[in-house]
């Protein structure tokens, strides 16, 4: 794991080192969210018209405790859960048409 993209309303990009706190879902009704901590570098921001407002990406540098372990068993637990459901739109996907900003530009 090594980074992540977002988009946002207004340019944010900065060359300096970023903490960053991604919000867990709970893993129970009852449970409490977990929030992980992360120092970081931002990559790039581009304007997106088509999405009306900035990608930014961003460079996980270091995590705070057990955030990396935490984020990583979170994002297998989505996917594992999104699985079945993701079986049935996999030909959709590959049909799927990225926006012209979001691929690479063609020699």
């Amino acid at each position: 794991m090594s980074g992540l993209s977002m988009i946002v309303d207004e340019n944010v990009f900065d060359e300096g080192k970023v903490t960053i706190l991604l919000a867990l879902p709970p893993l129970h009704p009852w449970a409490s969210q977990k929030i992980i901590t992360s120092i970081a570098r931002m990559t790039y921001a581009i304007r997106s018209s088509k999405l009306n407002g900035y990608k930014i990406g961003v460079a996980f540098l270091e995590f705070k405790q057990d955030g990396q372990a935490l984020l990583e068993a979170s994002l297998r637990r989505a996917l594992k859960k999104a699985g079945a459901a993701g079986m049935q739109i996999t030909s959709a996907r590959l049909r799927a048409r990225l926006p012209r900003d979001s691929q690479p530009p063609r020699c």
